[in-house]
């Protein structure tokens, strides 16, 4: 590609490396020379620092960007940059074989290995077995990131200093512990009471004691899922679970999960947890009222059959008149069942049927709860007198009520300032006997309207 230096294939040249760094391979050497070009290349593919002059494989900027796209790429850095902390380091965050690419120097540096270790923990599998294998170095290792165990000998994996070292970093090093530690009562005591998902690592006789998966569900009530069927079957287990999060139902025993008080325990605790019960308890119907008398948009999560009763559906309007929006269609068009609902409130006229959208009587209980309801209703309702009246009679409620409480403002501001300034506490008090006929006389009016 003649001319690259002038410019002349050159933003082509860019544009193709940036969508395939290998691309710089067959790239004439006044491109693999050019820093935008190459670092374009290796943000694309790390590997491809491999096609680089010599002169920007020694480029600081261009080899970190390189690594931090493919650790491996550190193996066509220059050897200083191979012997630079922050290259190297940022060479093996992206891949722990990257460390075999380290200088000597830095590869018997100690306090860079732990450095190293602390940044991927997979480093210590790089490590020759002499250091590998060293107690003092995983020890050190694992304080650093817990997660080292993971790459102990199963030797120093049985050690209860190296494995506490391990778990004070990070209690979820408990998973890489022997099967002996991880049925040491005080250590997944001390896991749970941090993390009670960490249950899932100790061992199946702790995960069947009551006490223990107590303790986890205290943490986090999703915990139950850890425990046995014999325990996730026992009432304060499964209620203790539910009432710490509602979600851990899902984890219960049919048995339990078809238990009304349980149901409704989850379901103070999590509004979705209608989700984690089987279905037939979504078709009881005692049960389905009992439900949306307290909790009336759970009637969203109730079967459909459930949605088209009219004692459950009444049961959840009256409470919330929106829970309208997800009863079945037969339910919204019942007059019996949108009267309560537009009651309490009028806005849930817009879930009702088109036809009760254009009742006199339905349409005037929506507006006299609410008079912005009147949008949801027909335009031939919206002409009638009584409607409009009502409207009428809303509109002027609603704005005595906001003049009562300016005014109720205002009166509590005077107060503060009389009790402020004595000398005007007689001007207030006239003021106040003044407000106090006006609202008599304006109380007057509406009700002679």
């Amino acid at each position: 590609m003649p001319g690259l230096g002038v410019g002349g294939n050159r933003g082509a040249l860019i544009d193709a490396v940036s969508r395939d760094g290998w691309r710089l391979m067959d790239a004439p050497e006044e491109a693999r020379n050019d820093a935008e070009i190459v670092r374009a290349a290796v943000k694309s593919s790390g590997s491809a620092l491999s096609f680089a002059s010599d002169r920007l494989r020694g480029d600081r900027a261009i080899v970190l960007a390189a690594v931090r796209r493919s650790g491996w790429a550190l193996q066509y850095a220059t050897e200083n940059l191979q012997n630079a902390r922050e290259v190297v380091l940022a060479a093996i965050a992206q891949h722990s074989s990257a460390f075999r690419y380290a200088s000597e120097e830095l590869r018997e540096d100690p306090n860079f290995i732990l450095e190293a270790i602390a940044k991927n923990p997979k480093v210590l599998s790089c490590l020759p077995p002499a250091l590998r294998n060293s107690r003092d170095l995983v020890l050190a290792a694992v304080k650093r990131k817990g997660a080292a165990l993971s790459m102990a000998p199963a030797v120093l994996r049985d050690d209860p200093e190296v494995v506490w070292a391990a778990l004070k970093e990070n209690v979820a090093a408990l998973q890489h512990a022997s099967i002996d530690l991880r049925n040491n009562r005080e250590m997944v005591t001390y896991c749970i009471e941090r993390d009670g998902l960490a249950l899932e690592w100790a061992s199946p006789q702790l995960r069947n004691e009551e006490d223990i998966l107590l303790a986890a569900i205290a943490q986090n009530g999703l915990a139950l899922q850890f425990g046995t069927k014999k325990l996730k079957d026992k009432m304060d287990v499964i209620m203790a679970a539910v009432n710490k999060r509602g979600s851990s139902l899902r984890y219960g025993t049919e048995h339990k999960i078809e238990n009304p008080d349980v149901i409704m325990a989850a379901l103070d605790e999590n509004k979705n947890a209608l989700l984690y019960t089987t279905p037939s308890m979504l078709d009881e119907k005692d049960f389905c009222i009992v439900v949306v008398s307290k909790h009336p948009l759970a009637l969203q999560d109730l079967s459909r059959d459930s949605q088209n009763e009219s004692e459950v559906v009444v049961a959840a309007v009256s409470l919330n008149g929106l829970a309208l929006k997800y009863a079945h269609f037969d339910m919204r068009g019942d007059a019996d069942v949108v009267y309560p609902a537009v009651c309490n409130n009028g806005l849930a006229l817009q879930y009702c049927s088109n036809e009760l959208k254009g009742d006199r009587i339905t349409v005037l209980a929506a507006v006299n709860q609410n008079p912005a309801a009147i949008e949801y209703a027909t335009d031939e309702i919206k002409e009638h007198p009584d409607i409009v009246e009502a409207c009428a009679s809303a509109k002027q409620a609603s704005a005595l009520q906001k003049q009562a409480s300016a005014l109720q403002s205002l009166a509590g501001f005077s107060v503060i300032h009389c009790e402020e300034h004595p000398d005007t506490v007689e001007a207030c008090t006239s003021a106040k006997q003044d407000s106090a006929l006006q609202s008599l006389a304006g109380f007057s009016l509406a009700q002679a309207a």
